[in-house]
């Protein structure tokens, strides 16, 4: 009876015991999520999920992760990142989709104690070992917007969109990157920096060639500087575009009246597209393709490609059109989708599009996979001798000589 009594109570005692452990660990899992819940409410981007109680759970009984965790939250970054490291290494995925979430929750507490220094570190370190994670990159961004470091976040987005595989994930960055883009304008017009605006749209216009607001930024900043022919030349292009044309209007009409007040006026008018070329497009998704001549009558489907710094032609162009392109001694490496790759460089003799054309332009030959059928690629060594707008709504390249 004794006996039995003990071992009644001695079962009480042990199932008290554990039923308050696992009350007590499961109470540390709920709390480690209430600070991403009030970091989700700094952070605005829709983009970065939130780390979840199921992602807690099922990495915190690993004794790595756990480990992870708590040198995440003593800011022991060379232990974190070793941890890291040893699932790249075995190709966890598993446990590095869960080490991602720990330095994203562990980023967002610091962006939420105005630490912005310290998670830009910590973020930039994660992305040397894994560049092309767009969870992370966006991150980042959002740490440099709050420290007010427009220029940089822009230049995050920029590289992470490159990464993007799906349409909507391209779509939710572009919304980014155009509010970032707008507050780095209003700090150019607040210090009355036009000279510093001027650059940043000429790079924009660039990079984004189908975005005619960048256009318009562009073309102010040459009015700030007096810079009247350029500024024309910014809004012609651009004055069939459905969304600003109103504005290049309006800004071109007020071109000249400034003009008409400091000389006398010309009784011919002057048209609004004078010395735009127009040039038909064909969209594939979202590249666009145009013909390009190497004489009158022959002619190779380019790629536009404002990231190319050379005008590229594949081996068959070369084959067919072999008399047009004079070999040089030089070769040259490019970083391409397929890798690195070491090219001949050939000079061609005239390069033509619509009613506008460079004269002996250097071209690289070599293999094209990704070019939907394209035999090469036009790239800024061509384009950058003019000003020039992708229209998407009415497939077509319009350019201006540059002065």
């Amino acid at each position: 009876m004794i006996k039995n009594t003990f071992y009644i109570i001695t079962g009480i005692i042990i199932g008290w015991f554990i039923r308050s452990f696992y009350v007590d660990d499961t109470s540390l899992l709920v709390k480690s999520r209430q600070p991403a819940e009030r970091v989700q409410k700094v952070v605005e981007s829709a983009y970065i999920e939130p780390l979840t109680n199921d992602t807690l759970k099922s990495g915190i009984k690993n004794n790595e992760l756990e480990t992870l965790k708590k040198s995440l939250k003593k800011r022991d970054y060379d232990k974190s990142f070793e941890i890291i490291e040893k699932f790249y290494q075995k190709n966890n995925t598993k446990m590095l989709g869960t080490a991602i979430q720990l330095v994203i929750s562990a980023a967002r507490k610091m962006l939420e104690k105005r630490n912005y220094d310290e998670a830009i570190s910590l973020l930039k370190r994660y992305l040397i070992l894994e560049n092309r994670n767009i969870k992370v990159r966006m991150t980042l961004v959002e740490a440099y917007r709050y420290a007010t470091n427009y220029l940089r976040a822009v230049d995050e987005a920029y590289i992470a969109k490159g990464h993007a595989s799906t349409q909507s994930e391209v779509d939710e960055i572009n919304k980014i990157i155009r509010s970032l883009v707008e507050k780095q304008g209003s700090v150019y017009e607040q210090n009355k920096d036009y000279s510093a605006a001027l650059r940043y749209y000429e790079q924009l216009v660039q990079q984004e060639a189908n975005y005619a607001p960048y256009f318009i930024g562009l073309a102010k900043a040459q009015i700030k500087l007096g810079e009247f022919e350029d500024a024309k030349e910014s809004l012609q292009i651009i004055v069939g575009d459905r969304n600003v044309g109103y504005q290049a209007k309006a800004l071109l009409e007020t071109i000249r009246q400034y003009q008409n007040r400091e000389t006398v006026a010309d009784d011919s008018e002057e048209n609004e597209t004078d010395g735009v070329s127009t040039i038909s497009l064909t969209n594939i998704g979202s590249h666009y393709y145009l013909d390009a001549y190497l004489n009158v009558n022959d002619s190779v489907k380019l790629l536009i490609d404002t990231g190319a710094s050379l005008t590229i032609f594949t081996p068959r162009v070369l084959n067919k059109y072999k008399p047009y392109l004079t070999r040089t001694d030089e070769t040259r490496f490019f970083n391409t989708a397929n890798g690195r790759v070491q090219a001949n460089i050939y000079v061609l003799k005239e390069l033509m599009i619509g009613d506008v054309s460079v004269s002996d332009i250097e071209v690289a030959v070599m293999e094209m996979k990704n070019g939907a059928d394209a035999e090469g690629l036009l790239g800024m060594n061509f384009l950058k001798y003019f000003r020039f707008y992708i229209d998407q709504d009415k497939s077509a390249l319009f350019l201006s000589l540059r002065n």
